[in-house]
């Protein structure tokens, strides 16, 4: 090999550690579009000056990851200054009101779900839920927005779940979930895909059971497994039309659903 083949070829490899770095530093990984990960790394550029790398990236994910569920990926390029210095105040370890200190915490579960609080305002909170994985990776599953004390359902993307029945027996579930896109008008949905996912015990054999529907609550039947545990998963797509073009824009929203805070659901990795 002679020497100018060497030089590039030392250069190529220069090159993949530098975007190696790169991608681990300013937490590149994270999101599902330039947009997103442009966001991400003006946040770890930001937070890394006074944070260590592993609450640089809790932060800058609780931030983007609340962006990406309220905005669409034109309104991202858009947010101005002071409501970044708000997000990165609101995300910040200080600010952080855990809501669930009192939970039972089982290590040996795959994930726990945390809450905390952003103040957004004098009258208006945001009460946060997420889950944090044995890596440490913090994946948010809901938020609820809420004005003098009252749910901003146009704002939020939370789910309620009720199971009621007898141990043993077949139990009547229901779910109802909420999102942003609730208040889009029905002429601008061109189509609609929700698909609810839950593990239901049948005889000796753990299944998957599966509902289609185009609307935002379930009934289901449900019998009781592993002392009323309960795990699911919800994808909601729609397309909805743009006035100014032909085409659609996807709006997505999935949920993890759980009834305990120490959990194996591995659905939550779809959040990702």
């Amino acid at each position: 090999m002679n020497r100018t083949k060497k030089i590039i070829i030392s250069l190529v490899i220069l090159l993949i550690l530098a975007i190696a770095i790169l991608i681990y530093r300013y937490n590149l990984s994270f999101g599902d579009s330039v947009n997103q990960k442009t966001v991400m790394a003006i946040c770890m550029n930001k937070v890394l000056k006074t944070n260590d790398h592993k609450e640089s990236k809790r932060t800058c994910e609780c931030m983007v990851g609340g962006y990406v569920e309220k905005y669409s990926e034109k309104e991202l390029l858009h947010i101005s200054q002071k409501e970044l210095q708000e997000s990165f105040n609101n995300c910040s370890p200080e600010n952080d009101n855990l809501i669930a200190e009192n939970v039972q915490i089982d290590s040996t579960k795959l994930y726990q779900k945390i809450g905390w609080i952003n103040q957004i305002d004098k009258n208006t909170k945001e009460d946060v839920e997420a889950y944090i994985s044995k890596k440490s990776d913090t994946i948010i599953n809901q938020f609820k927005v809420y004005k003098n004390g009252v749910i901003d359902s146009s704002m939020s993307k939370f789910y309620e779940l009720k199971i009621e029945g007898y141990k043993d027996s077949l139990i009547q579930g229901e779910i109802r979930f909420f999102s942003p896109k609730d208040s889009t008008s029905l002429d601008k949905i061109e189509k609609r895909d929700v698909i609810f996912y839950y593990l239901q015990r049948e005889n000796d054999s753990l299944i998957i059971k599966e509902i289609e529907t185009d609307t935002n609550y379930i009934k289901f039947p449900y019998r009781n497994f592993d002392n009323y545990t309960f795990v699911g998963f919800i994808s909601d797509y729609r397309w909805i039309t743009v006035d100014t073009s032909e085409a659609y824009l996807l709006n997505r929203n999935l949920f993890a659903i759980d009834s305990e805070a120490s959990t194996n659901n591995k659905f939550v990795e779809l959040l990702k």
